[in-house]
């Protein structure tokens, strides 16, 4: 009995493009390419403006930055002074809020409302900023740290003063100034005074993001990236919404440069990109006629989904068997 060749189309692929394959616990989807995919227009509660200044002041904040001043004649007392200011634990201090659901605050904001560390350390720097107006001359920046107790995509954000040449911690949710709320954690990047915005971008992002906008959550974390370009989590979260966007070359990019700042810490999502990179460009071979580059494609994705269904390993194991047929 003669064999029947299996006849695979470009619709026939595409059926894979459509599929999400679990592999490890994870879903690894090929998308359609980016042309074929619209994202859809939420309609949102916040008014996002990316030229928006989240250091700006007014006169609450113009008011700590005087009192700090006129508190002590050296820098080491008027930071101090600031910090026994804003401190949580003051009653008159700031409050700590949860930014879960909401998008992120201003200085201006944080201090009539409350925040997340992100938010306090913007009160922070719009407070030193308001010092320097009145010639107080401190030199600021901040860290992002990650606490060791805590999992590994919680980050906290703290302002620093440069006081003899060394640089401050002012966390207002510490005790103690020059200490953070955790004394055990690692410094995951610094950001000069001219970068500290790229946090609220990328806030915004996440914001954007966890509400299913697309298309705003990635001008935040494009913007983010405009400010400052050494965040591995913002270049993490931005190839996943380029893989949600079928553009597989530009999420595997984002993917490449956050696992050479973070190196293992987004082992998983690079892993997905590189799968799903392997049955993008297997498509886009059989497309053209390559059968050859679309087989080994499909084979590398094979060999990179691990742990895949399998019901969706013998799928693509079909595919490359017809592939294999048409050649001979």
């Amino acid at each position: 009995m003669k064999q029947e060749h299996k006849r695979i189309t470009g619709m026939a692929l595409a059926g894979i493009a459509g599929r999400t394959l679990v592999a490890a616990g994870l879903a690894f989807t090929a998308m359609a390419p980016l042309a074929d995919r619209v994202f859809t227009a939420y309609a949102q509660t916040s008014d996002y403006n990316p030229q928006a200044n989240p250091f700006q002041e007014d006169k609450a904040i113009d008011s700590m930055a005087t009192l700090a001043i006129g508190s002590a004649s050296d820098t080491r007392g008027r930071v101090s002074a600031l910090f026994d200011m804003l401190r949580t634990s003051s009653p008159t201090g700031l409050k700590t809020v949860s930014r879960a659901g909401r998008p992120p605050r201003t200085a201006i904001e944080t201090v009539r409302e409350g925040g997340d560390c992100g938010e306090l350390a913007t009160v922070v720097l719009a407070a030193i900023d308001a010092m320097n107006r009145q010639d107080a001359g401190i030199e600021a920046d901040a860290i992002v740290v990650h606490f060791r107790d805590s999992p590994s995509d919680e980050e906290h954000m703290v302002a620093r003063a440069l006081v003899d040449g060394v640089p401050l911690i002012i966390d207002p949710q510490a005790e103690t100034i020059g200490m953070t709320k955790n004394s055990s954690y690692d410094v995951v990047f610094r950001l000069a005074p001219g970068e500290a915005a790229e946090m609220y971008q990328r806030e915004y992002g996440d914001y954007f993001r966890d509400r299913g906008d697309w298309s705003r959550a990635m001008k935040a974390y494009g913007k983010a990236l405009d400010i400052f370009n050494g965040d591995s989590y913002v270049h993490q979260n931005f190839g996943v919404l380029c893989e949600k966007a079928g553009n597989m070359a530009a999420a595997d990019a984002q993917y490449e440069v956050a696992d050479s700042l973070a190196p293992g810490r987004y082992a998983k999502d690079k892993a997905r990109g590189d799968y799903n990179n392997e049955l993008s460009r297997g498509d886009q071979e059989y497309r053209k006629g390559d059968l050859v580059g679309c087989i080994d494609h499909f084979r590398n994705a094979l060999r990179l989904g691990t742990g895949l269904k399998h019901d969706d390993s013998a799928t693509i194991e079909e595919y490359i068997d017809a592939c294999e047929q048409r050649q001979r």
